[in-house]
């Protein structure tokens, strides 16, 4: 389902407000009754079952263990208040360096 060209059979005004790399930023305004013939095209769309794009993408992006694992790798570098968090202790008379006893 393509929601620009919806938008725009809609009768919706859609601007293209900015291009940065590959990506791009689009705005999209118009009346009421434009804005509820797009919203009854997207209802109807979705209840016909969504086709895929025309690059071949249904829009998902399917992340795999290790660019997970590089993503947080980047946060941790980025972070300086990121730390991991050590597991409690198994054993209840062992008491955390940081906890002090009362």
């Amino acid at each position: 389902m393509d929601i620009l060209e919806l938008a725009r059979q809609a009768g919706l005004q859609v601007l293209l407000d900015a291009r940065i790399g590959s990506q791009t930023y689009h705005s999209v305004s118009g009346s009421l009754p434009a804005l509820q013939r797009f919203a009854e095209a997207v209802a109807a769309a979705a209840r016909e079952g969504s086709p895929r794009r025309p690059n071949g993408h249904n829009g998902h992006t399917r992340h795999t263990t290790s660019s997970r694992h590089t993503a947080a790798a980047r946060l941790r570098k980025r972070s300086p208040t990121f730390r991991r968090r050590r597991p409690a202790s198994p054993h209840p008379s062992v008491a955390s360096p940081h906890v002090q006893a009362t």
